[in-house]
């Protein structure tokens, strides 16, 4: 019975060591996998701008963020979304292996002020609306990011307060209030509404004075029949009345039917 038990109790050991045996050379073997893709990184300035920047989207979005959250703000902030792997460095010369965008978002998490990533192994591949290219250092990168400009005013949207141009900032062009810019689409065309210019799709601008994109010249004739979104309506609003009919468009008191000077303020 002893020798029994004993066998049983031999081979339990042998069966733990064995097990120890491959868990170490999968251990080993993993660190081997690991050191092996995770490549020496250089200090890039850009790489710090984006994630800075990426983590303060995050953190002030109020609804939960995900893996597309991230690919929209990095599509639509700097024009741009990783090819994965990276192989990404915090200032304390650690690094960190991304092979997703929801390894990114995690990664991006853990940042802090006396934390934060400041380093990339170059080099890498993005995907633009132009195809994919390579980036080969940080010049090229920085040349990316600040080459998006939506509105085309000459500020990257990164830094524009204002992608679109349409006079409303990008902060008030939050319609569900959730604090995640990229999730609104008022005409659902695929553009977010801090970047588009026609939330209503209605082809005419936004940039009316009372936001609310029914007249595009701001000219008192709603957009719908105002034939002259420029600074005039329909008959040459001349006389500035608001009147966009064209009754009276020198405002002399004459019906312009019956107006054979209409150009004349004095006229008859």
């Amino acid at each position: 019975m002893r020798n029994l038990n004993y066998l049983k109790m031999k081979k339990s050991i042998s069966l733990l060591i064995v097990i120890g045996v491959v868990l170490t050379t999968s251990c080993q073997t993993n660190d081997n996998i690991l050191n092996e893709v995770l490549q020496p990184t250089e200090l890039s300035a850009t790489t710090q701008t984006v994630t800075d920047i990426l983590s303060q989207k995050l953190n002030n979005a109020t609804a939960e963020v995900s893996a597309t959250t991230v690919d929209n703000t990095l599509a639509n902030d700097f024009g741009f979304n990783f090819v994965y792997p990276i192989t990404l460095s915090y200032n304390n010369d650690s690094r960190v292996l991304v092979t997703n965008s929801d390894q990114l978002l995690s990664v991006v998490a853990t940042t802090s002020e006396t934390l934060y990533l400041n380093g990339i192994s170059f080099p890498f591949d993005i995907y633009t609306n132009e195809g994919s290219q390579t980036i080969d250092n940080d010049a090229a990168f920085e040349t990316v990011i600040n080459s998006y400009d939506t509105d085309g005013d000459g500020e990257p949207n990164y830094i524009d307060n204002d992608d679109d141009n349409d006079g409303i900032p990008d902060e008030d062009e939050d319609a569900n209030g959730d604090g995640d810019l990229t999730n609104d689409d008022a005409d659902n065309d695929g553009i977010p509404d801090y970047q588009d210019d026609n939330n209503d799709g209605d082809n005419s601008g936004d940039n009316d004075s009372d936001g609310d994109d029914n007249d595009g010249d701001d000219d008192g004739d709603s957009d719908g029949d105002d034939n002259s979104d420029g600074g005039d309506s329909d008959s040459e609003d001349n006389d500035s009345d608001g009147d966009g009919n064209g009754d009276d468009d020198d405002n002399d008191g004459d019906d312009d039917d019956n107006d054979d000077n209409d150009n004349n303020n004095g006229g008859n």
